[in-house]
């Protein structure tokens, strides 16, 4: 073959030299995928992104073998270019298939917008017993207290048409009813005293805390340290933090299903070795509730507490977003409102900077694999 023959050759192919940019075309367009598949695998950094970045890679990955397949079809006869056709056809294939399958993944895999989660009708796990100054249930059947003071808070933020307040009858039903094996489906959050522990985290998810607190007890005889409180005489409510807490520290407290039951008991034996044990700020607020019955001389023992509690709104599994969301919110009700609705209804409480937090805790990341 002559130069000239070369050159004319060389001429002629050049304008689909685009050709030969798959080598680094097809690395790009997977490593673009690799990173949408990060970011499905970590919510906390944008599902959303990860569809973004996967629209402009869907488009050239598609179109890019196209054009080179068109603009070969003058020397398609070429053995050559014969072979590389079908190379282009495998990579054409392939980035579609992967790409489906990313999009496909994304789709079925994606958090639900938190503000259309927190729109419409509301449901709100709550504890069916009454606590005085957090969830008390009033004459005409409205509520009040701290934590009802956080819902509506909550309420208001979104677009929340009414809510529903779903009573718990079991603590333990505090995480099924974020679950979809809950009787009559799942609740959209749990306000209702709801401690942040790890072992809570690896089935629900929690945004927050809003609120911190102690162990305390309530006791007949006077008792400046924790060995002074007969530990065989100690009532908590079952599936409390409290009651594992004394549970590790060796005690064998009586367990009831609800702590009405066990001021009940402690109420009937008075002048006795027993003790009631929950949060510092429950105690405190139920004597405050009761401060006017004589009958009820018990003391709240503020200076024997034990353990550190954290309440959190707890919400399903696996929803960065949705704890993201709620952060915001909560943040600002800390900042703007906390101290107000404590006022209110915390009157009984005492040392009203050690409840409060300073900020809210990172949230959980999800993954699909």
């Amino acid at each position: 073959m002559s130069e000239d023959d070369d050159r004319g050759r060389t001429a002629h192919l050049a304008p689909f030299s685009l050709r030969g940019q798959l080598y680094w075309i097809l690395p790009i367009t997977l490593a673009t995928m690799s990173l949408t598949v990060w970011l499905l695998a970590n919510p906390q950094w944008g599902g959303d992104v990860a569809a973004i970045v996967v629209i402009p890679i869907n488009v050239a990955a598609v179109l890019v073998p196209l054009m080179m397949t068109y603009g070969a079809r003058e020397v398609r006869n070429d053995p050559d270019n014969r072979a590389r056709m079908r190379r282009l056809k495998i990579a054409l294939a392939f980035t579609s298939a992967a790409l489906l399958v990313v999009s496909l993944v994304y789709w079925f895999s994606r958090e639900e917008d938190p503000h259309d989660y927190l729109s419409g009708v509301l449901r709100v796990g709550v504890l069916k017993e009454s606590y005085p100054g957090w969830n008390n249930v009033r004459t005409d059947g409205s509520r009040e207290g701290f934590d009802v003071a956080l819902t509506e808070f909550i309420a208001k933020r979104y677009r929340v048409e009414r809510i529903e307040y779903v009573e718990l009858t079991e603590r333990d039903d505090r995480i099924r009813a974020l679950t979809d094996d809950f009787p009559g489906g799942p609740v959209h959050l749990v306000i209702a005293n709801f401690s942040i522990t790890p072992e809570r985290e690896k089935e629900v998810d929690f945004a927050g805390p809003y609120y911190y607190d102690q162990q305390g007890f309530f006791t007949w005889q006077k008792a400046s340290n924790l060995e002074e409180i007969p530990p065989g005489e100690v009532c908590t409510a079952s599936g409390t933090t409290g009651n594992a807490r004394l549970t590790e520290l060796g005690w064998r407290p009586t367990s009831e299903r609800s702590l009405v039951a066990c001021m009940r008991q402690f109420l009937e034996n008075r002048d006795s070795g027993r003790a009631v044990s929950t949060d510092v700020s429950i105690l405190q607020a139920f004597a405050e509730d009761r401060k006017q019955d004589s009958r009820a001389p018990w003391q709240d023992v503020s200076t024997v507490v034990i353990g550190q509690e954290s309440y959190g709104v707890g919400i399903p599994n696996d929803r960065p977003r949705l704890c993201e969301e709620l952060n915001r919110t909560i943040t600002e009700f800390i900042n703007d409102h906390w101290a107000v609705e404590f006022d209110k209804h915390l009157k009984g409480v005492a040392d009203k900077d050690k409840h409060i937090p300073q900020t809210t805790s990172p949230c959980q990341g999800s993954t699909l694999f």
